[in-house]
């Protein structure tokens, strides 16, 4: 949350002009006093910096991490880490800047000196928090120290106690899918006894994804000894998303039917061969268990798919490297030792120190050189007056950029015979065609590529995050 308001106050004072420099600071200063304010209230401290010039449409008493829609846990060692980085810095800022908080409106020379200052103040208040953005595994103690007393006081031991009284906490999910024992073992976890996933234990360690939301993956040991992971994600209503599941196996229930399941039967070269192949796919659409724990949080089974999006950043780094050392080869080819020496010395260079350039910065490229050959403004014209010209011409150029076989390759090399590569290539058609008429239905957006995953072992597209649907995205 700190993190995206020092995002949004950066780009907020570079975006003002001159005349407007001084509101815009009072503003922003006046917001940081208020977060202050609100973690020294859930820390117990009393040492706010809150001046006279509070914005005016901030009520007394506004909470600004509830109005980011968050309601942190400030007593963790992983929370009290980070403060003890951040408040000193905050509380620096605003004590440096408090004199200005009363009258901002003085000359242009002292208003331009007090910008140059509080921007230099949050680019390093920025620098301490991408450092804690960056860690991509965190113990479990020290985010949720009484998930692990709770489960530390209970016994998991089937020679002790019953499946039943294994453990209080039960997730409403049937275990009537296989999944991975801990030793990495495959088990089916299907049980008449214990319809529902009895939690026995939780990973020592969390992984932290880095995406806007910032959520968690969790592994769970289950009391039959089989391992589930799942994603607790929040600021997000998991609801939606929860019914959105209900509607895809009611679907698959209705399509379900033996014709369907035939046409995908495809047999291997020789049994010994078909033994390893996958098998045959059904005409579905693929749901995962979505466990709404708030209004705002829930638990997601994490889908082992890979990302469409990481699958064409992977590509486009092959690509890059194959030309690099094309260069050199022709480099090393060169009759002259000297010129080949340094070519081949500046390619080695460049292949190390020159960036990938993300897909957004190729976008932003792109419409840029078609919006000013338009004589439009990029950044004075709002996105939805754009010329649809201008966007389509920049799809065009990115779609010839982009490998034509991206998909079709991976499912290649991931199969182990014609036959298998066959299967895969039609669930894949199947499973785009089906997906495709149920977002159609439903009026699904966000489909951007890492919403849209690849099962490389099926080659069934899988969709994740149903929040934007019955034409929501239109209205946004």
């Amino acid at each position: 949350v700190c993190l995206r308001l020092l995002q949004y106050a950066e780009t907020f004072l570079a975006s003002k002009s001159k005349e407007l420099e001084a509101d815009a600071i009072s503003l922003v200063l006046g917001h940081f006093a208020l977060l202050l304010k609100d973690l020294d209230a859930a820390t117990g401290e009393d040492r706010c910096v809150v001046g006279p010039a509070t914005p005016s449409n901030a009520s007394k008493g506004a909470s600004i991490l509830r109005f980011m829609g968050v309601v942190p846990c400030l007593d963790t060692s992983y929370a009290r880490g980070f403060l003890v980085a951040f408040l000193p810095l905050l509380r620096r800022m605003l004590f440096l800047h408090k004199p200005y908080l009363a009258n901002l409106h003085t000359s242009a020379t002292s208003v331009g000196e007090l910008h140059r200052s509080v921007m230099a103040h949050l680019r390093l208040l920025l620098r301490t928090c991408n450092h804690y953005a960056r860690f991509t595994s965190v113990p479990l103690q020290d985010v949720a120290p009484s998930l692990v007393e709770m489960f530390q006081s209970q016994t998991c031991s089937s020679k002790l106690t019953s499946q039943m009284e294994c453990n209080e906490v039960v997730l409403p999910i049937q275990t009537d899918q296989k999944d991975t024992r801990c030793d990495g073992s495959s088990i089916a976890t299907k049980s008449q006894h214990a319809p529902w996933l009895r939690v026995c234990r939780l990973s020592s360690r969390v992984q932290l994804i880095s995406t806007k939301t910032k959520p968690k993956k969790l592994e769970i040991e289950a009391a039959d000894g089989s391992c589930h992971v799942f994603l607790l994600k929040g600021r997000d209503d998991m609801r939606l998303d929860s019914r959105i599941m209900q509607l895809l196996q009611t679907m698959n229930a209705v399509i379900e039917t033996k014709e369907s399941a035939a046409m995908l039967e495809v047999c291997g070269p020789s049994a010994g061969i078909a033994t390893w192949a996958a098998p045959p796919v059904a005409l579905r659409c693929r749901d995962y268990d979505v466990i709404p724990i708030a209004p705002r949080a829930g638990l997601i089974r994490w889908v082992s798919a890979v990302p469409l999006f990481v699958i064409h950043k992977q590509r486009r780094q092959a690509l890059q490297d194959h030309q690099h050392e094309c260069m050199a080869t022709n480099a090393a080819g060169s009759e002259d030792a000297s010129v080949s020496t340094a070519t081949t010395a500046g390619v080695n260079t460049a292949k190390q120190t020159t960036p990938q350039e993300s897909s957004a910065d190729v976008w932003n490229r792109k419409i840029q050189k078609h919006l000013r050959s338009m004589d439009v403004d990029m950044d004075a014209t709002p996105r939805r007056h754009w010329p649809l010209e201008a966007l389509r011409r920049t799809y065009q150029e990115m779609q010839a950029d982009s490998p034509a076989d991206l998909i079709s390759r991976e499912l290649l090399l991931s199969s182990l015979h014609p036959g298998q590569h066959f299967t895969r290539c039609t669930a894949y058609t199947l499973s785009v065609a089906l997906t495709s008429v149920l977002g159609h239905l439903i009026g699904l957006g966000d489909r951007h590529l890492d919403n849209l995953l690849l099962d490389l072992i099926t080659g069934e597209v899988v969709h994740v995050d149903y929040s934007i649907c019955f034409d929501r995205g239109q209205r946004l």
